[in-house]
């Protein structure tokens, strides 16, 4: 292993911060961060650089892009925290008010989609679909456009994001469990292009389902998620750029 005196290599900085390998490189892509090179071209962070990468982390926890981090590392590094306090600060203040914005939005629409859901499974009749049956345009909430809307990248957040989850190891832990407990609840999986398709029967409880794909594009933004109401069920895409596919098996489980 590398002394702290010559530096450290990428796989021990990613075991200190968390980040991924790729997402450090990305970092280094962005200008965030500038680790030095050994005459045979591996990266070398030295301690100071590792510093900035946990501050980096830090700015992540708080839901803060990229860009407004870069934002900060100056201030960061003439070591001024009263500066980068001031500046954070200000930040986190307009991120609270956002995601207070955000949480009533979601009530909302999980509201909605608890409606769409009841008339599903109360108001079918049989005949063909028309005017006055359960799933009309007019009476059932657009989900699908509605979820894709919740799940986009929140703005400013920039769309060329890495192949990276930003959630610690303790609080992936818990969110793979909650992952596993909505795929165990399940009644088919099927491979589609880009991830995989969740289906559940009618009648599904969907707040959990809107929930947890809110709580989950927040530190995995490269996934697109997809929940489909409609007579016989709903259903729960889950994709990602190919560079990230993987990921969508290790999330729910690949399709049998």
């Amino acid at each position: 292993m590398t002394s702290a005196a010559e530096g450290h290599r990428i796989s021990e900085v990613a075991a200190r911060t968390g980040f991924t390998a790729s997402a450090l490189r990305y970092y280094e892509d962005a200008g965030l961060v500038e680790p030095a090179r050994t005459p045979a071209g591996y990266r070398i962070y030295d301690d100071r650089s590792v510093e900035r990468l946990r501050f980096i982390a830090r700015g992540k926890d708080l839901g803060l892009s990229l860009d407004e981090i870069a934002t900060l590392l100056p201030a960061w590094d003439g070591d001024s925290c009263a500066d980068v306090a001031g500046r954070l600060g200000t930040q986190v203040a307009d991120k609270l008010a956002a995601t207070r914005t955000r949480i009533a939005e979601l009530t909302d629409f999980a509201a909605d989609l608890e409606r769409a859901g009841q008339r599903l499974t109360d108001e079918v009749t049989d005949g063909p679909c028309g005017d006055d049956c359960a799933c009309a345009p007019d009476r059932l909430t657009n989900t699908v456009a509605a979820v894709s809307m919740m799940t986009k990248p929140a703005p400013g957040q920039p769309v060329g994001v890495p192949i990276a989850c930003t959630l610690g190891p303790d609080d992936m832990g818990h969110r793979l469990e909650d992952w596993q407990r909505l795929v165990s609840g399940a009644i088919g999986k099927e491979a589609i292009d880009g991830g995989i398709r969740l289906r559940y029967p009618a009648g599904t409880d969907l707040g959990p389902i809107a929930t947890l794909v809110a709580a989950e594009q927040q530190c995995c933004s490269f996934f697109t998620f997809a929940i489909t109401v409609t007579v016989e069920g709903v259903t729960l895409d889950v994709v990602a750029p190919p560079d990230g596919r993987a990921m969508v098996d290790d999330l729910v489980g690949a399709a049998s």
